[in-house]
């Protein structure tokens, strides 16, 4: 049995409590006055709407709170002892360090609730899905014993911060969970239900997420880079990235997350988020991301080589240097300032694309399609563009010297005050 916890800021009068609304609560959760002093004279309140609550410390033993609402209470440290709490709303609640002993908390609603070192025992009366919710984020993957658990169900399990590396959670239902900060770190995730979930700066390196569903969740600022060993501050030798080949990623957050050398085969980008995403080293082979925003994205050394397309995708300021885009199609794109130096572009489709201002110093553009294409101001410099097709392009002020213009197609294209392979700069 856990040592209760110390509770600080509940002010005990007879058998009342003071109460205040939570500053840190949700602003659109009200709670109902009326039966927060109701609570205060009698502890028993039962269907009470104590939305956003700040019961902090509280003195609540043996309180009656059976379907009361409680959403998004704050309930830390808490006394609970005895409390009835059957079918009781804890959405979101924070429970940590809350004594919960000897509480029935049967069919009570703790999905995306904090149970992080909340005193919890066998006369806990308590869902074996929440148990062992807080089994992990207390105690953490030792107290997980997956044979006890098929099939496992975590649906709106909030598990932030909990230390869970190399967990074997594949095939289980985290549908709606919240897990920002959580160490998954070569965690098997395979088959796994994701969706709607939050996984904020989540440690993600070496994880296996391949056939996860993922769709709608948000993984801002996650960290999906090869394994790391945090003893020896190194990576180890031939280390496993993470995966997450055929995943559905379908409107998905990832702005900001570390993908490097990630597997991405076959997964399902629609409508996904890749603003400042790290993609270096990444191999997006026939991967869709027509449509998508990639501003100012690391893609550099990407192999993105017969792709489906990249049609009107955003780039802007991208790092794509020594980046792979053979073939692919790029039409209507905004690569406006990217950088795509010594960029493999060749035969590329990039009709009307944006590169003004865009760094293509050594790269490759055999046979590309540049037809209507704003080339203003680009940086073409010992550039390979024999076969081109720039019909229509505008290449003002473009820095073309020492590049390869070798049986290009030029009509109606603007070279004014461009600078020609030889130095030559052009009138306008």
């Amino acid at each position: 049995m856990q040592t209760r916890p110390r509770l600080s800021r509940g002010v005990l009068i007879g058998t009342g409590i003071v109460i205040s609304l939570c500053s840190q609560g949700v602003p659109s959760l009200a709670v109902n006055e009326g039966d927060l002093q109701t609570l205060q004279a009698t502890r028993q309140c039962p269907n009470c709407d104590l939305q956003g609550a700040d019961l902090t410390g509280a003195y609540l033993r043996g309180a009656n709170l059976q379907g009361a609402n409680l959403t998004g209470a704050n309930l830390n440290g808490a006394d609970l002892r005895g409390a009835f709490l059957l079918q009781a709303t804890l959405q979101g609640a924070d429970l940590r360090h809350t004594d919960l002993t000897g509480a029935n908390l049967t069919q009570a609603d703790l999905a995306q609730a904090r149970l992080d070192q909340a005193a919890i025992d066998d006369s806990t009366i308590l869902d074996d899905r929440w148990r062992l919710v807080h089994a992990l984020v207390t105690e953490g993957l030792t107290s997980f014993d997956p044979a006890a658990t098929d099939p496992l169900d975590l649906q709106g399990a909030n598990l932030s911060g909990a230390n869970l590396p190399a967990i074997d959670l594949a095939g289980a239902n985290l549908s709606g969970a919240v897990l920002n900060g959580t160490n998954l770190q070569d965690a098997n995730l395979q088959d796994t239900t994701l969706d709607q979930s939050s996984l904020l700066g989540t440690n993600l390196r070496g994880t296996q997420l391949d056939g996860s569903n993922l769709s709608q969740s948000s993984l801002r600022g996650s960290d999906l880079r090869p394994q790391y060993d945090y003893v020896t501050g190194t990576a180890p030798e031939n280390p496993t990235p993470a995966s997450l080949i055929g995943a559905n990623l379908q409107d998905t957050d990832l702005a900001g997350a570390l993908l490097e050398e990630a597997q991405l085969d076959n997964a399902t980008l629609d409508g996904v988020n890749l603003l400042a995403t790290t993609l270096t080293n990444i191999n997006l082979q026939g991967v869709n991301l027509s449509q998508q925003n990639l501003a100012h994205a690391d893609l550099s050394g990407a192999d993105l080589s017969q792709m489906v397309n990249l049609r009107g995708a955003t780039l802007t300021g991208a790092n794509l240097s020594h980046s792979n885009f053979a073939a692919v199609d790029l039409s209507r794109a905004d690569l406006a300032y990217a950088n795509l130096e010594g960029a493999n572009l060749a035969g590329a489709t990039l009709q009307a694309i944006n590169l003004e201002g865009a760094n293509l110093k050594d790269s490759n553009l055999s046979s590309v399609d540049l037809r209507d294409a704003n080339l203003a101001n680009v940086n073409l410099a010992g550039a390979d563009l024999s076969q081109a097709n720039l019909r229509g392009a505008n290449l003002a002020g473009a820095n073309l010297l020492g590049a390869t213009l070798a049986g290009i197609e030029v009509s109606h294209t603007n070279f004014c005050g461009a600078t020609m392979p030889s130095g030559e700069v052009r009138s306008c």
